[in-house]
């Protein structure tokens, strides 16, 4: 059985097909240095996962069929939903003991003509589709340097003045957020938070993570 759980329920296959295409896997990562003693390891898209399956959704009910009869436009319109919203859905299948997070890569379906003695509405709707294994950002912190290369900063008022100073305030980054909208929900110009953040966002300011730190204030 194969099974994706999305943000409004969770949706069966009802057919497994006869063959599953999985490729990929050889995770490779980009690591960029960060603000605060941190980098930031990200898996670059060649590396990841990817999971194939091509097979029909019954027009009608079916003997074969897994779980409950659910129309063929309904289970049309959830992969088409979560492909264009770009959701990370988890991929289940039972069948291998596999559960994987993902986003649909690609999705197209057909439907032929309907055998003797149906009606269109009762014509199956065959498909294709491509997931796209999904992964956070790891942050890791920099290893401290040894004994002999670090020096302790000499007593002053100046040094005192900014041990007292307000601290900047931080935000971390949620799924599906943009730095339009975290600027609008901190209440501060987007610009300005982006030349704040840019060694940790990079040179495109769309590019954003889960778990990236920004700080602001």
């Amino acid at each position: 059985m194969i099974t994706i759980k999305h943000s409004k329920g969770t949706m069966t296959f009802p057919v497994t097909p006869p063959g599953l295409g999985l490729s990929g896997g050889d995770k490779k990562t980009e690591t960029h240095d960060g603000i605060r003693g941190r980098t930031y390891s990200f898996i670059t898209a060649t590396g990841l996962k990817t999971f194939s399956l091509a097979s029909h959704f019954p027009g009608t009910k079916r003997t074969y069929q897994t779980g409950k009869f659910v129309l063929p436009n309904t289970l049309d319109s959830t992969l088409r939903r979560v492909q264009a919203k770009q959701e990370v859905v988890t991929l289940a299948i039972t069948d291998t003991k596999q559960t994987m997070r993902c986003r649909v890569l690609s999705y197209r379906s057909w439907q032929d003509k309907p055998k003797q003695g149906r009606s269109a509405k009762q014509a199956d709707l065959e498909f294709e589709v491509t997931f796209e294994e999904y992964a956070y950002p790891k942050i890791s912190k920099l290893k401290k340097k040894g004994k002999g290369s670090s020096t302790r900063p000499k007593s002053s008022k100046k040094s005192s003045s900014k041990s007292t100073s307000k601290k900047p305030k931080k935000y971390v980054v949620k799924r599906n957020d943009s730095l339009t909208v975290i600027a609008q929900r901190l209440k501060v110009n987007w610009r300005t938070l982006y030349n704040r953040n840019k060694k940790t966002i990079g040179k495109n300011p769309n590019r954003l993570y889960p778990g990236m730190v920004l700080y602001y204030g």
